[in-house]
């Protein structure tokens, strides 16, 4: 009774869960699709929930309570828009606005920005075009006077980036901006009154409340992260009420003591929190509650975790979470639990970085819903449904999160709701996290042909990647069963309701295939392909996977799982060498990551080497032939279709199409080595100790310049000399890439170099001589946040990381960024000399140059781009010209101020001196400590610390500040220090060891007003002291200041064990705590100072930097690779791993020392007379502006040449692949889901093989067919020209049976033409095709020649055919072809070669021909004559043919003799018409055929028209019958013992129904022979041999054909017997002339003799050609004659009417009269008479008898 009652609950609580769960739920169901996406084979879930009503997303503008100050109407806040740009500060007001400058990397005023002011509650659409650097487009808005917060909504169409926003004008440079959010998709961002802002100090960020804000201007800015993809966007500002505080102040329940309580709606300010670290809130309510959590804290990131129980952390088990959002925001609607009158949640905060921790919790402010379709982009629909729900196993207890679709949304994700649920896109994060970056940046538009979907919430779920080789499984299938969807309470229904269900998957779907469907898509897929020649090289991995998704469609994907269906696939393990990675799921992922085969972390350390391993292999098997042929219309074609289609899904790695990662790499790497090299020569012009060294060096009169001993050479010069190196070293296909772009059509060198310049110049500022960084455009790459380890600097984007920075692993964005404001015009005042040091770019130099300027001065002006030198103490000319002036020549550093002067000149009356005086080391005599800033002085009169000069010396802005007690920094002695009320600092006191933390570690008093010791160079004073020295590169890492750590101080390092935000990277070192050496990472935090401290946490102390060689040679060897790592790395960056020397060399990368030893090398100090010179000018400048060469743009061409070549590659891939499985499902959805039959099969395209683009240079080969190859020479392609070409396969089979001999007769035998025989154009057999075709698809003209090498797969016929060549396709219907009479080569392979000359020309040729077929080249073997004519038998059958048409010719004359005879007569009125006649006619009629035939025969096939072979074949049979049933039906009459008084009308009467019949069989047979022949047999273009036959309709219209002839020959044959017979008797009852008697029985007797056993015969020789079909003609020959020709002639022969006698008068008259006289008399007679006898009927009232009269 118990267990009733239980059941009875359970029953009744399921009912009340199924009626909760279907109010507004219908159903639920999901399918599972496996697709390839870029290489990446992977296996998605599909799920789709069905509502009754729409869903919408709850949406809050909320902010917390606040009354806003005052505002100041008589002095506003600076209005930067336009209309405040352009008013005048008013009146009494302090002028702050119109020097106000833009915060940020470059300085200027905030109104020379370029900007758009948009309007509140108005969308704005946007568009930041991608580029390498940083681009913004920048907006404001002038904030009225009304106390309001701002939410601004972005929508992303296209592309990523980042919105920001501030009260303060800001930079892109620098990424800056107080607040912001990043752009993936939808994006919102809110701006409260009382937000805290952090304002910029000297001595750093402060957290501080702006008294201006919320009024005054609020500045926006949208940057566009990405290269290549542009940003589409569009935004709107919204304004937020703000409510006032309440007067009772609001109070808020705690339920545990150690965790505060949230207010409703107040702002919570809860001080400094340090980095990385959580505090925890709660909140109670007691009804269903709207919640805001908001952020008031601008340019920090905050991350809000709430749950039901205090027990969570920001990893697991909480239940909302705020981080799917940049700018921090969460919205819930919640209420108390059933049963329960409150409910408490818990807040915990996470704070990214150190800061300030402020937020809000509002209840308050305005909530609106947004429908779920009403999102006008895919991605912003899919970004706002993150961390709407997520997915639950009851089984494990475990959840699967979405809470940001940008980073934590790998395995499950909901997605914009579409007509066909589709979550590969937008694109899964999980892809660019695992440092796939090729699926970075992906954008098109998928809305048109998927729109939204209503009443729906769609997800997809990631079951399993399949990454080179490394299977990640991360849901079984088994499991499914166990997961239901939970919603988060942000997904709402129409009236307010939050969709609170638990939904299960549902149940698994499977759409069948549709034809129309698949042509739908497949017609979308070709379209994309036909764009893939004009989609640009950086959109091309878009439109990869574009086609890719579109292959997933259910229209698609349910066809291809159709064809899976009809297929075996055996995988099996096979134990063979293969670097094949074993790891198959992510269960095993410890070994994985230890394994080198599949694991970068693991290639960092170990090379991955061919072992013996169990290799999991899909190899295809055979088709399932019984569902084949059940299923499908055309089973053979069908099976041959399905081997095609196989290779397509069995994997990239067994996938012919697939490119290696060599090919997508080398003309990348291949493009940055080459520009990086060409530098050098650039940035440092050739050393030199006179001007014959220039001339030497470069070929060319420059003059040396002895102040730095390096050539001086023109910019001009240096920069073709730059593009001399490019073109000379960059691959050839690159180069002609360019050229062919911009349309360069010169071939030599020295003419194409300042040819090539021109379309590269923009107008930039240099020196007149050599190209430096410092003055032209530059370009940094950096972080902008972090000290980078070095300086990453260029004149363009290729420069590369000479070592590895942990700033460049991803953590942290990296960005080109164009320096075009850092170029300055620097001017020299020649006459003040180098007493002008610091003012060399002052502009206050000219003021300065034009006061009291001497006439004449003595110094030297040998260097034009920097200060003179002068002696302005020399007074007369003849002093001045009796000293030198010594330089030393002292190399700057690559990014320094080149104009600036070089130290340690000085003049003496001794030239000699010189050497040694102003010589210089290449490296440090040793190092001291020092202070080159000593002294602070504090900032007094001046606004400026370069305004305050103290003993000559201009101050800088120190470390230090205080807004009452600003201070400059100098470096002078200690007593002009303390005398200007200074602080001093005796660096020199301290010893090297000591130097960096001030004596007794970095916190005593080290820091105090900026003073810092320093580690400086001590100058080598000879040249032995200089040789002796030496400097190791280790040195780099002690000398770099990063983060707190000091320099010159022992390092504490660990090995690499931090793992970057992708997966598949090697290990690297932590951001902002350590930073890469060769040897690991050393700790960059100042507490790692203390060694005992580091070697207790592990670390190990690299104590000191070698001193001596011995000391830097000592260092252990290391192995030195290109790191491949996904992140920031620049292309080709170098770093030392930990592979050993044996692993290092199986990996091919470089064993060798960490750090090298840099002996001294001295280099004497310059002479150099001075002068009396001049003084003619007041300043002269050191810069110049002008149209140059700009380094960037040419790099731009070459990486765009780079990215073309490369998508040339994925296009290749593309068309090969898709066209070998799309067009097989095109077929195979067809033949094998509709009835439509054979007909599917009639157009199947050639597969891809693939596609090549050879160039004028270098020369390429190309592997085809397996083993073949294609050749292209230096002059095989248009010069500077690259040609696409797409290799298509034609089958050999196609050539299977191709003239099989179609005739209505089988009389004669013809020679059959062989297997793969191929004909000219005169249809005659030329030879056979040893192997496929290749049919060439050329995108453009240009392809001259080529040599084409393929071997033989046919065996051969060398008798028959002696000759191997090549042969051009002409006619693919017919087999004709055009031999190419190739001199055939056979190479080491065996291979059979032929140079395909005039290729242009044959295009041409086939254009004028109209053929539409491409160039199709085919391996033949061939007769000597190809041009020889058809013969289509041998010599004796030929003679027999001929005989025979002369034979019926003869017979033909014969019956034409008498039906002339008859017209003379009958037109003489000798004669009337008799049956005799119309025998005569129908004989003739049949032989002239009979000969017209067989004179034909020799010479054609007589199957043009199928009416040529009814007349010539068919008519004539009819025709013998007409004939000799006429003599029948005669002999029928004549041998009746009665005759009827209209006997010739019964005579006509049989012989008319007679021939109808025959006629109508005859009309019968040929239209259902005609309507039911079979068309040219489908050969399923070549795959399979099927000959020419008839069908079954066919078969029995010729069996009933045969049949009839062979009847009506025997019926005829009995009838002559038996009729002859019977007139043979009656003949011997006749009493007449005895002669005239015989005659007639003689006559009567040979026909029937004869014709009866002719016609019995013919019965028996139409059985046998049907039945045994011989081919000898000798049969046909004999049966002819006896069954055709010699009947025939026996009639015409016995019945010819040639009467000779009747030209004699008397006769003739007798005969008329005695015919005058019985007519007369009314006896009416038939007389047919003739040289032998006639056959007379003659007619009277009492008495019918035979005469025979003579």
């Amino acid at each position: 009774m118990m267990n009733k009652l239980l059941l009875l609950l359970v029953f009744f609580i399921s009912i009340i869960n199924s009626q909760e769960i279907n109010n507004g739920f219908n159903s639920s169901s999901y399918n599972i699709k496996s697709v390839n996406l870029l290489g990446v084979e992977a296996t998605f879930l599909s799920g789709t929930l069905q509502f009754n009503e729409p869903l919408y997303l709850l949406e809050s503008y909320s902010c917390s309570n606040f009354t806003c100050p005052q505002y100041n109407y008589t002095c506003p806040p600076c209005d930067f828009t336009h209309k405040g740009c352009s008013k005048p500060t008013p009146s009494g007001c302090p002028d702050v606005c119109t020097n106000a400058t833009v915060l940020g990397f470059n300085e200027y005023k905030v109104c020379d920005q370029e900007w758009q002011d948009i309007t509140l509650n108005q969308w704005t659409r946007g568009f930041v075009k991608g580029s390498v650097g940083t681009i913004a487009n920048y907006y404001r808005f002038y904030a009225p006077d009304t106390c309001q917060g701002y939410k601004i909504t972005i929508k992303t169409i296209q592309g990523e980036g980042k919105l920001g926003a501030s009260p303060f004008a800001m930079d892109s440079t620098i990424l800056q901006s107080r607040k912001a959010v990043l752009l993936k998709s939808h994006a919102e961002l809110i701006i409260c009154p009382n937000d805290t802002i952090i304002s910029e100090t000297n001595d750093g960020p402060s957290f501080s409340y702006i008294k201006g804000y919320p009024f005054g201007t609020i500045h926006m800015s949208v940057i566009n992260f990405l290269e290549f993809v542009d940003l589409i966007y569009e935004f709107i500002v919204e304004p937020i009420t703000v409510l006032p505080p309440s007067p009772t102040p609001p109070t808020c329940t705690r339920v545990d003591p150690l965790i505060p309580c949230l207010v409703d709606g107040q702002y919570g300010d809860y001080g400094p929190v340090d980095q990385h670290s959580f505090l925890m809130f709660s909140y109670t309510f007691n009804h269903c509650q709207n919640i805001s959590i908001i952020s008031n804290v601008f340019d920090q990131d905050f991350d809000f975790y709430v749950h039901t129980d205090a027990n969570f952390d920001q990893n697991s088990n909480y239940t909302w979470s705020s981080s799917y959002q940049y700018d921090d925001i969460l919205v819930l609607q919640l209420c108390p639990d059933k049963g329960k009158s409150s409910k408490t949640i818990y807040i915990l905060t996470y704070c990214i970085y150190e800061s300030i921790l402020s937020f809000t919790l509002s209840t308050s402010g305005e909530f609106k819903l947004k429908e779920l379709t009403s999102f006008d982009s895919v991605f912003s629909g899919t970004w706002a449904l993150g961390g709407t729900s997520y997915l639950y196993n009851r089984k494990t207890m475990q959840s699967i999160k979405c809470d940001n679709v940008d980073i934590l949304c790998d395995h499950y994700f909901p997605t914009f709701p579409r007509t066909e649920n589709l979550p590969l896109y937008p694109v899964p994060n999980i892809f660019v996290r695992l440092g796939l970056l090729k699926f970075e940046g992906i954008a098109f538009n998928q809305s048109m042909e998927n729109p939204a979907s209503k009443n729906s919430f769609q997800y997809g779920l990631l079951l399993d990647l399949v990454i080179n080789g490394i299977q990640n499984t991360y849901t079984l299938e088994s499991d499914l069963e166990n997961l239901e969807i939970r919603f988060l309470n942000r997904i709402m229904y129409g009236n307010g309701e939050a969709v609170d269900l638990v939904i299960p998957l549902g149940a698994k779907s499977s759409p069948e295939c549709s034809y129309n469907g698949f042509l739908e898509i497949d017609s979308q897929i070709d379209k994309k392909i036909n764009l893939l020649d004009t989609t640009s090289s950086s959109a091309v991995n878009g439109a990869r996977y574009e086609l890719n998704v579109l292959t997933y469609l259910d229209s698609y994907y349910s066809c291809k799982e159709m064809a899976n269906s009809l297929i075996i696939i055996n995988t099996t393990t096979v134990i063979e060498n293969s670097k094949v990675c074993q790891a198959k799921s992510n269960t095993t992922e410890n070994d994985s990551n230890s394994d080198p085969c599949c694991s970068q972390w693991a290639r960092f350390g170990k090379c991955c080497r061919e072992r013996p391993v169990g290799v999991v292999k899909k190899t295809f098997v055979d088709t399932i032939h019984d569902k084949v042929e059940d299923e499908c219309s055309f089973p053979q074609c069908t099976n041959s279709i399905l081997k095609t289609y196989a290779p397509s899904i069995l994997g990239s790695e067994f996938d012919s199409c697939a490119i290696s990662q060599d090919q997508e790499s080398f003309y990348s790497d291949s493009l940055y080595t080459v520009f990086r090299k060409c530098k050098e020569p650039v940035l440092i012009q050739a050393f030199c100790k006179s001007d014959q060294d220039c001339l030497d060096y470069y070929g060319k009169p420059y003059k040396c310049n002895l102040r730095n001993d390096q050539c001086l050479l023109p910019y001009q010069d240096i920069e073709l000399i730059y593009i001399k190196c490019i073109i000379t070293d960059i691959p050839s296909p690159l180069k002609t890439e360019v050229l062919n772009y911009y349309n360069i059509t010169t071939t030599d060198t020295q003419e194409l170099i300042p040819i090539l310049r021109n379309p590269f110049t923009s107008r930039d500022s240099t020196n007149p001589y050599g190209v430096r960084i410092s003055t032209r455009r530059s370009y940094s790459y950096s972080s902008f946040l972090f000290d980078d380890l070095e300086n990453i600097m260029g004149l363009d984007t290729s420069t590369g990381a000479n070592r590895m920075d942990a700033f460049l692993t991803g953590e942290y964005l990296v960005r080109w960024i164009e320096n075009t404001r850092l170029r300055l015009d620097p001017i020299r005042c020649d006459w003040l000399g180098e007493q002008g040091e610091e003012k060399g770019i002052r502009s206050d130099l000219k003021d300065e140059c034009e006061t009291n300027p001497p006439e004449y001065y003595c110094g030297d002006c040998i260097d034009p781009l920097r200060h003179c030198y002068t002696n302005l103490s020399i007074s007369s000319q003849s002093e001045c010209e009796n000293r030198f002036v010594c330089y030393s020549p002292i190399q700057r550093d690559l990014y320094s101020w080149d104009f600036a002067p070089l130290p340690h000149s000085h003049d003496t009356i001794d030239p000699t001196e010189c050497a040694s005086a102003s010589g210089v080391c290449s490296v440090p005599c040793g190092q001291v400590c020092s202070a080159p800033v000593n002294c602070i002085i504090p900032l007094t009169t001046f606004n400026h610390c370069f305004d305050q000069i103290i003993d000559g010396q201009a101050g800088s802005n120190s470390n230090y500040f205080d807004e009452n007690d600003p201070y400059c920094t100098y470096s002078l002695e200690e007593s002009i220090c303390l005398s200007h009320g200074g602080k001093f600092s005796n660096c020199s006191s301290f010893t090297n060891s000591q130097c960096t933390i001030c004596g007794n570690g970095p916190l005593d008093q080290c820091d105090v007003f900026g003073i810092q010791c320093s580690i400086v160079d001590i100058k080598c004073k000879s040249k032995s002291e200089c040789e002796a020295a030496g400097q190791c590169s280790d040195q780099f890492y002690f000398a770099k200041q990063q983060n707190t750590y000091p320099v010159y101080q022992p390092k504490c390092f660990f090995e690499r064990n931090h793992s970057t935000i992708f997966a598949s990277s090697y290990p690297c070192c932590e951001v902002e705590e350590e930073q890469e050496f060769p040897y690991g990472c050393y700790k960059i935090q100042d507490r790692f100072l203390n060694q005992t401290y580091c070697q207790e946490t592990g670390g190990k102390v690299w104590k000191d930097f070698a001193k001596t060689e011995q000391e830097c040679n000592g260092y252990q060897p290391l192995c030195y690779g290109i790191d491949n790592s996904p992140g920031y790395l620049p292309p080709l960056t170098y770093r030392f791993n930990t592979k050993s020397q044996e692993d290092c060399e199986c990996a091919g990368e470089k064993w060798t020392k960490p750090f090298t030893w840099t002996k001294g090398e001295w280099r004497d100090g310059n002479s150099q007379r001075l002068s009396w010179i001049k003084n003619k000018n007041t300043t002269t400048p050191i810069t110049i502006t002008d149209e140059m060469f700009d380094f960037e743009q040419f790099f731009q061409a070459f990486k765009k040449a780079a990215y073309v070549r490369t998508a040339l590659l994925y296009k290749s891939e593309i068309m090969c692949r898709l066209s070998n499985s799309k067009n097989s499902l095109r077929v195979l959805s067809c033949g094998c889901s509709t009835d439509i039959g054979d007909d599917c099969f009639e157009d199947i395209k050639p597969p891809v093989l693939s596609i090549i683009k050879p160039c004028s240079d270098p020369p390429t080969n190309y592997t085809v067919l397996s083993n073949g190859l294609i050749s292209f020479d230096r002059y095989s392609i248009k010069e500077n020209f690259c040609i696409s070409i797409g290799i298509n396969l034609i089958f050999k089979d196609t050539y299977l049976s191709k003239k099989a001999i179609d005739l209505s007769s089988t009389f004669v035998s013809f020679e059959k033409p062989e297997d793969y025989s191929i004909y000219n154009e005169k249809q005659a057999v030329i030879g056979r095709v040893l192997n496929d075709g290749l049919s060439f698809d050329l995108f453009e003209n240009g392809v001259y020649h080529f040599q084409l090498c393929l071997g033989a797969t046919n065996q051969r016929s060398s008798k028959k055919f002696p000759h191997i060549d090549y042969a051009l396709l002409e006619d693919n219907e017919n087999g004709v072809v055009k031999p190419l009479l190739c001199d055939i080569h056979v190479d080491e392979l065996s291979r059979f070669c032929c140079n395909i000359t005039d290729f242009d020309q044959v295009v041409g040729h086939l254009l004028s021909k109209n053929l539409t077929i491409n160039p199709t080249y085919i391996l033949i073997e061939r007769v000597d004559h190809v041009d020889k004519d058809l013969q289509v038998m041998s010599t004796g059958s030929l003679a027999m043919v001929f005989l025979l048409a002369i034979f019926y010719l003869m017979t033909a004359i014969l019956a034409a003799s008498c039906i002339v005879y008859f017209l003379y007569l009958k037109f003489a009125h000798l004669e009337p018409f008799r049956l005799v006649h119309l025998l005569f006619a129908t004989l003739f009629i049949f032989a002239l055929i009979r000969c017209i035939y067989f004179f034909l025969l020799p010479n054609t096939y007589l199957s043009s028209t199928d009416v040529t072979g009814y007349i010539l074949s068919v008519l004539p049979v009819f025709l013998y019958f007409t004939a000799f049933t006429i003599v029948v039906v005669i002999w029928y009459i004549l041998s009746a013992d009665n005759y009827s008084p209209d006997i010739y009308k019964k005579i006509y009467t049989i012989i008319l129904i007679i021939n109808i019949v025959l006629y109508i069989l005859f009309v019968v047979i040929v239209l259902v022979f005609n309507f039911t022949k079979n068309k040219i047999p489908p050969s399923c273009s070549g795959r399979i041999l099927l000959g020419f036959s008839t069908n079954t309709s066919q078969k029995v219209v010729s069996f009933v054909y045969a049949v009839l002839q062979a009847l009506v020959s025997l019926v005829i044959g009995v009838a002559f017997f038996y009729y002859g017979r019977k007139v043979y008797l009656k003949l011997i009852e006749i009493k007449g002339t005895k002669n005239k008697t015989k005659s007639q029985r003689r006559s009567t007797f040979s026909m029937a003799a004869i014709c009866s056993t002719a016609f019995v015969l013919h019965s028996i020789f139409i059985i046998v050609l049907v039945s045994v079909a011989p081919s000898n003609i000798v049969f046909s020959f004999i049966c002819l004659i006896l069954t055709e020709i010699i009947p025939a002639m026996t009639l015409l022969l016995a019945n010819h009417q040639f009467k000779f006698s009747l030209f004699k008068k008397d006769r003739a008259g007798k005969k008329i009269k005695m015919s005058n006289q019985k007519q007369n008399n009314g006896t009416g007679s038939g007389t047919g008479s003739g040289s032998g006898s006639s056959l007379s009927v003659n007619h009277t009232s009492d008495t019918s008898n035979i005469t025979v009269s003579k």
